[in-house]
């Protein structure tokens, strides 16, 4: 794993599923991170394995995880791209049928599908940090709550967003026409 720049975005090479599980769990600790980006070429790809502890861990990733693959993906590449926050992929006929059933994002060349993935991570990186990860935790955690209590959730973390210093930069730069610069406080 290594950060593409100091302050808010990683980049993981998909290796094996345990090295991927250990770089997840290191990412999640580092509250200056705020997107990841996880390359994922399934030409060079030995050993797709995907256990029931790296599924939830990159289902419930608390930070927008982005896979960027490459490679013609086989038919049982959902495992990886259903449970990735966004995806884009190079562009191939099992991407178009993934895409069509609205698994992927984006599909681009093969050439721009590293900047592609990067330029966005780039972009929520400028987001409000806090404010990102409440709306995950709503998603992930609202799809295992019925409507009520997903409602009651998004209260909660709508208040608790709502009090916080990034929360006032937003105000301030909007009345002051500038970009905020949000701080994850």
């Amino acid at each position: 794993m290594k950060k593409k720049n100091e302050k808010s975005i990683a980049a993981i090479h998909w290796q094996n599923s345990e090295i991927l599980l250990q770089n997840l769990l290191e990412i999640q600790a580092d509250e200056s991170l705020r997107a990841a980006v996880l390359f994922f070429d399934f030409e060079k790809a030995e050993n797709i394995e995907f256990t029931n502890e790296l599924n939830e861990k990159i289902k419930n990733f608390p930070i927008p995880l982005i896979a960027a693959v490459t490679g013609n993906l086989p038919e049982n590449a959902s495992a990886l791209i259903e449970k990735a926050h966004l995806c884009i992929a190079e562009k191939s006929e099992n991407a178009v049928k993934a895409f069509e059933k609205g698994l992927i994002n984006r599909i681009v060349s093969k050439n721009e599908v590293r900047r592609v993935a990067i330029l966005l991570a780039e972009e929520i990186s400028k987001l409000a940090p806090l404010a990102v990860r409440a709306c995950l935790k709503a998603v992930n955690r609202g799809f295992e709550m019925n409507l009520e209590d997903g409602l009651t959730l998004e209260s909660e973390l709508f208040a608790a967003i709502f009090s916080t210093e990034d929360m006032r930069e937003g105000t301030r730069a909007f009345l002051e026409k500038r970009p905020p610069a949000f701080r994850g406080k």
